[in-house]
């Protein structure tokens, strides 16, 4: 009986963290993804507003004058310039040892690890949309520190006013893998995610054989209403979630 409750439990624990996926829980979502897109579009130049079909008529191709990309390289100057390494000062009688020993560890950290490469991504998108996020971890397994970039269009969280995140109740990170990856990560929950995948498989075989209504479902167009569309049976999306308590 203890472990059934401990599955029960688990499944109301997942339903509840699921509920932050949906878009009752993101009322701004959908003005953060046009803000992101304005920014890569000027980014990439990509300024024109239908404009493109007047400038036509005259055979005039659209040009954009980037100034953008300089203001950046401004920026990555800035921050070259202003780059310091950190280094351990002892305070008091005895911290020299444990100085040098903090001081190894960052050398090391550096070095031998993505830290640099995954915060030069983060600095990217810190420029383009506003903010840059990086996941740190410790592999148990290998025992090493591992730094990952996250893009911000992958992350949702709760709303806040305060750019550090400082008061935000949850964030969830939302990932697409393959099935096989998926049990990589959660080992303890192979058997679950196998089913799943079973029952996905044959889900997508149902919808991609049938584009036509069936009875009273129209399969085609559920497929294009799903979030997933089930554009891709070999993979799968997970959410690792941040539960914050203060």
């Amino acid at each position: 009986e203890a472990p059934a409750e401990r599955v029960l439990q688990e499944a109301d624990m997942v339903r509840k963290l699921l509920e932050y996926t949906k878009e009752k829980m993101n009322p701004w979502r959908a003005d953060f993804q046009k803000v992101i897109k304005e920014c890569y579009d000027f980014k990439e130049l990509r300024q024109w507003e239908g404009l493109e079909a007047l400038l036509d008529v005259y055979s005039v191709p659209p040009i954009a004058i980037d100034r953008i990309d300089r203001a950046f390289a401004t920026l990555d100057g800035i921050r070259f310039n202003n780059r310091s390494t950190k280094k351990i000062t002892p305070r008091e009688m005895g911290d020299s040892r444990i100085a040098e020993i903090l001081d190894g560890t960052c050398e090391y950290v550096r070095y031998s690890t993505d830290f640099d490469l995954v915060k030069d991504d983060a600095w990217d998108d810190l420029k383009t949309v506003g903010i840059g996020i990086r996941k740190l971890g410790f592999d148990s397994s290998k025992r090493n520190l591992w730094f990952e970039h996250v893009n911000p269009e992958d992350c949702q969280w709760s709303y806040t006013r305060k750019k550090n995140w400082e008061n935000v109740r949850w964030i969830f990170h939302r990932m697409t893998m393959d099935w096989e990856d998926a049990i990589r990560i959660a080992p303890a929950k192979a058997s679950q995610i196998k089913a799943l995948k079973g029952t996905m498989v044959k889900r997508w075989e149902e919808i991609k054989g049938t584009s036509t209504p069936s009875g009273d479902k129209d399969y085609g167009a559920e497929a294009s209403r799903s979030e997933t569309a089930y554009e891709y049976p070999d993979q799968v999306n997970i959410f690792e979630f941040w539960i914050l308590i203060s």
